[in-house]
């Protein structure tokens, strides 16, 4: 069976998820950056 979660283990487990969410959000942001830039720029021609 497994043990419970120490408040630690817990608090490094958020942590550990907060900074996954934020770098994958960033990632997506960044791709969506450069398609907007593409499809602007397709506009402009």
């Amino acid at each position: 069976m497994r043990q419970p979660l120490t408040d630690e283990a817990v608090s490094a487990e958020q942590a550990e998820s907060i900074a996954a969410n934020q770098a994958r959000l960033e990632r997506e942001i960044a791709e969506m950056r450069v398609r907007f830039d593409a499809l602007q720029k397709e506009l402009e021609e």
